[in-house]
């Protein structure tokens, strides 16, 4: 019987900066070589919930993503994750929403 490869989730969140893509392509090369799948959440956070929106990270396909600017999985500051700023403010999330993220990482494999 084959076992599946554990697996990572990555996801770019709050907007883009200089260096993730070579963060996610080190962790693919990293993660391949320590016996890990990866996937990429697009849009951020909202990649997690409906629509699940996901790629498979490999080798092959994030080889030649270290001269693009941005983030190959797309970013966002701005929808149901979106986080107002200040000390004394906290983000109030629906645990529905919650709850469905929990379920997508579990559903997919993703090590948690």
């Amino acid at each position: 019987m084959k076992t599946q490869k554990p697996c990572i989730g990555i996801l770019t969140s709050g907007g883009d900066c200089p260096g993730l893509n070579a963060v996610i392509r080190a962790t693919v090369l990293s993660s391949e070589r320590l016996g890990y799948s990866c996937i990429g959440f697009l849009r951020g956070y909202e990649g997690l919930v409906d629509p699940v929106e996901y790629m498979p990270l490999t080798p092959a396909n994030t080889s030649g993503i270290l001269t693009q600017g941005g983030t190959i999985l797309g970013s966002t500051n701005r929808g149901r994750f979106s986080a107002t700023t200040g000390k004394d403010n906290r983000l109030a999330i629906d645990p529905d929403l919650l709850t469905g993220v929990a379920q997508t990482v579990r559903q997919l494999g993703v090590c948690g």
